[in-house]
C-alpha cells in the first residue's frame, strides 16, 4: 500500500508552515482562482463536481450543503480544530505543519458561502498548534490574503483564533462550537431540523472540520476531475488515517479511499504490531471493536460501512481513526476506561449522559474490581443497548452517548466470557492493563 497525499501534500518539506515555502509550491493559487477568476457559484459547482465529502465523520456532501445554505445569509464560517475523538490527530497535524493550507481552504469556503468572518476554534491546550497557526495568520494578513478585498470579487474575510476547552463531547454536532464562542457552557444545542444551520449571536453560521477545508486548495487549483479520479464513485478522494497504540510506527497516513483495508495500513504503513499474536483494534469513531482477521479485512472505504455508506460492514467508518491494542490489555479494562472518560465528558443535558453513562461506568468498575455479586448483567447490557440507540430514538441531543455505548459494546463482545466471569463472587480483580499510547503521548509522524 502506498500513500496518496492531497490533504497532507508537502507536509514533509522543511519549514512547510512558512508562507514563502507554501507559496513556492503553488499555495494560495486555489484561493486566487476562487476570488479573481470565477465567482462564488462556480466555486460551489467545482466542489460539488469533485464530490468532496466532509471529513469529520458524517461524510456529508460539501457542495450540496453549500448550495442549500447559499440563501440563508451565512454570517461566518466556524472551523473545528478540536478533535474530540481519542486517537485522532489529523487536524492538529494540519494546523502544526500546513497552517496556510487550512487558511486557504477557509478563505475558499468563506467566499463560496459569502461569509465575512472565520472563527478558528482550536484546543486551548495545543500550544504548538495555536502558536504556528497564529504566526501563519500574521503572515497571511501581512501579505494581504486576509482582512483585505481580494481579486475581482472584492470580498474581504477576517480571521480570528478562538481557543476552546478540550476534550469536548464526541460528535457534539455543529451547534457546540458556536455555543462556546458565545462564552456558554461546553454543551451542544438542540437543532431545529436536520439541515438547520447553527446560529452565532443570532446569525446563521456554517461549521466545517479543518481536514475538509484542507482539500479545497488542491481541488480549486487542479480541478474537480483530478480529485474525482481518486477513490470510489460515491466517496472519491483520499482519507488521512490516524494510527496509534501497539504498532511499530504510529502516525498519520493518507491513502486513496478504497485502496485497501485497515490491515494493509497497519502492516504496510504503520510497520505492523509491536508484538506477535492476536490483536484488538478499537475504532474510535463509533464502530464496534474488531479482533483477529476482522481487523485486517475492514475496508478503508466509507461506502462499505453501514454508516455512512449503507454497506455490509457493521458500525460507523467515522474519520478513519484506529487504535491498536495487543493482548497485554484486557477488553473489559479498555471498556471501563473508555466508558469512564465518556461519562466525564458528557455535558449532562440528556439522561443518556447524565445518568446512563455514569451508571454504566460505575457497574463496569465494580466488575473490574471483582468479587461482587450485585451486578445484574442482563440489566447492564439492556441499559447499554438503550444508550447505543439514544440518538436515533431522539433521547439525546448529540451522538456522544451513542459513540460511547457502541465502542463499549464492541469491546465487551470480543470476550463475553470475561464479563460473566468477573460477575461471579470471589474472583480476583482484573489487572491485565498494559499501557496503550494514543495521540497525546506518541510522536506524530508525517
Amino acid at each position: 500500500m502506498q500513500e496518496r497525499r492531497w490533504l497532507l501534500e508537502g507536509v514533509e518539506r522543511p519549514d512547510a508552515d512558512a508562507l514563502d515555502v507554501y507559496r513556492r509550491n503553488g499555495g494560495y493559487g486555489g484561493a486566487w482562482r476562487a476570488f479573481d477568476e470565477i465567482d462564488a457559484r462556480a466555486v460551489i459547482d467545482e466542489v460539488e463536481k469533485a464530490g468532496l465529502r466532509g471529513a469529520g465523520g458524517g461524510w456529508r456532501h460539501v457542495g450540496t450543503r453549500w448550495r442549500q445554505a447559499a440563501g440563508q445569509d451565512v454570517r461566518a464560517l466556524v472551523v473545528d480544530v478540536t478533535e474530540s475523538e481519542a486517537g485522532r490527530f489529523r487536524d492538529r497535524k494540519l494546523a502544526e505543519r500546513l497552517p496556510h493550507r487550512l487558511i486557504e481552504g477557509a478563505l475558499i469556503a468563506a467566499h463560496a458561502l459569502a461569509a465575512d468572518e472565520v472563527y478558528l476554534c482550536i484546543r486551548a491546550d495545543w500550544r504548538r498548534a495555536r502558536s504556528v497557526l497564529g504566526h501563519a495568520l500574521a503572515e497571511a494578513e501581512a501579505a494581504g490574503w486576509i482582512g483585505r478585498p481580494l481579486g475581482r470579487s472584492g470580498h474581504a474575510v477576517k480571521f480570528q483564533v478562538h481557543p476552546v476547552p478540550g476534550p469536548l463531547p464526541a460528535r457534539g454536532g455543529d451547534h457546540l462550537l458556536p455555543n462556546l464562542i458565545e462564552c456558554s457552557r461546553p454543551e451542544p444545542r438542540a437543532a431545529d431540523g436536520v439541515d438547520a444551520l447553527p446560529t452565532l449571536f443570532g446569525a446563521s453560521v456554517f461549521v466545517h472540520c479543518a481536514a475538509t477545508l484542507g482539500y479545497l486548495p488542491s481541488i480549486l487549483s487542479r480541478g474537480a476531475d483530478a480529485f474525482r479520479a481518486l477513490g470510489g464513485k460515491d466517496f472519491p478522494g483520499t482519507v488521512a488515517v490516524s494510527v496509534s497504540g501497539h504498532v511499530r510506527r504510529p502516525g498519520l497516513f493518507e491513502i486513496e479511499i478504497g485502496s485497501g483495508s485497515f490491515g494493509d495500513v497497519i502492516d504496510d504503513l504503520a510497520g505492523g504490531t509491536v508484538a506477535d499474536g492476536e490483536s484488538l483494534a478499537i475504532f474510535c469513531d463509533g464502530a464496534p471493536a474488531l479482533r483477529g482477521e476482522a481487523i485486517w479485512s475492514a475496508p478503508v472505504d466509507p461506502a462499505a460501512w453501514s454508516h455512512p455508506g449503507g454497506g455490509p460492514q457493521m458500525g460507523s467508518f467515522g474519520s478513519g481513526t484506529i487504535v491498536v491494542a495487543d493482548e497485554s490489555v484486557a477488553p473489559i479494562e479498555l471498556a471501563a476506561n473508555w466508558l469512564r472518560d465518556a461519562a466525564e465528558l458528557g455535558c449532562g443535558q440528556c439522561p443518556g449522559c447524565r445518568e446512563g453513562s455514569a451508571w454504566l461506568a460505575k457497574q463496569l468498575q465494580r466488575l473490574r474490581e471483582g468479587g461482587v455479586a450485585g451486578v445484574d448483567l442482563p440489566a447492564f447490557e439492556a441499559r447499554l443497548q438503550e444508550l447505543a440507540t439514544s440518538e436515533a430514538d431522539g433521547l439525546s441531543i448529540c451522538g456522544h452517548p451513542t459513540v460511547a455505548a457502541l465502542i463499549t459494546q464492541g469491546l465487551l463482545q470480543i470476550a463475553p466470557e470475561d464479563l460473566s466471569q468477573q460477575a461471579k463472587p470471589g474472583v480476583e480483580p482484573c489487572t491485565n492493563d498494559g499501557p496503550l499510547r494514543t495521540a497525546d503521548s506518541i510522536h506524530l509522524r508525517f
